[in-house]
């Protein structure tokens, strides 16, 4: 680890998203490391790599499932909601 060059790069991920955007881009990417990006020569994501050009698959893989959990959570309300008709 690089101290001064890794905190740039932090701070410049934080220029470019929102404080919620790079909380949910490191959630994204430790959780899913493993399954999408991962290679025998980086088992684990580096800082560099974290800050570089894997925020954005990261942000979009988490916008991808936020938008799946809404579309199944509007679903089981609406069928929740068509078993109270039918009672």
């Amino acid at each position: 680890m690089q101290w001064a060059k890794d905190t740039t790069q932090i701070k410049n991920l934080m220029k470019t998203y929102s404080d919620e955007e790079v909380r949910n881009i490191i959630h994204t990417i430790i959780t899913q490391y493993k399954k999408r990006w991962s290679k025998p020569m980086y088992p684990a994501p580096t800082i560099p790599a974290m800050c570089g050009w894997m925020a954005t698959p990261a942000l979009e893989v988490f916008t991808a499932t936020e938008k799946a959990k809404t579309a199944t959570s509007k679903w089981d309300e609406l069928e929740n909601s068509d078993e109270d008709l039918i009672l």
